[in-house]
């Protein structure tokens, strides 16, 4: 199976949507063009925004 390739370089919006549906073509252009901070700080963000709502309850299960 051969990936698209585009010309172009995908927009940190267009890699962060992309990830859900075509993550190996994300991984490719990253691999390419090795602009892998934005995307860590994405999964960061996104990673701390799922955690913060449990912290209470982590924290009342744990004591």
């Amino acid at each position: 199976m051969e990936l698209e390739s585009d010309s172009g370089t995908l927009s940190l919006g267009q890699k962060f949507s992309l990830i859900f549906t075509s993550p190996s073509r994300v991984f490719t252009e990253l691999e390419r063009n090795h602009s892998w901070l934005a995307a860590l700080l994405v999964i960061s963000l996104v990673s701390l925004a799922a955690t913060l709502p449990l912290l209470s309850k982590i924290k009342h299960m744990a004591s």
